[in-house]
């Protein structure tokens, strides 16, 4: 064991919870700006007025997905 993951443990049983409740919040916050992100996302591509302009932002969005752009 790593001397973070053993201090976390320390810690969580000095305080008597689970040593996932140091997570759940980085996890919300995570979830959360995605969340932004996502409707970010979307509400600009339906201002997209063209088929052809919207499936090239699909294929940019898909190729930076795969690390391939």
């Amino acid at each position: 064991m790593d001397d973070t993951a053993a201090l976390f443990r320390i810690l969580a049983r000095s305080l008597g919870v689970p040593v996932e409740s140091f997570f759940q919040e980085a996890i919300t916050d995570l979830q959360r700006l995605r969340s932004k992100e996502v409707f970010e996302l979307l509400k600009a591509f339906e201002k997209i007025d063209g088929y052809t302009a919207r499936r090239r932002c699909i294929e940019f969005v898909k190729a930076e997905a795969n690390g391939s752009w």
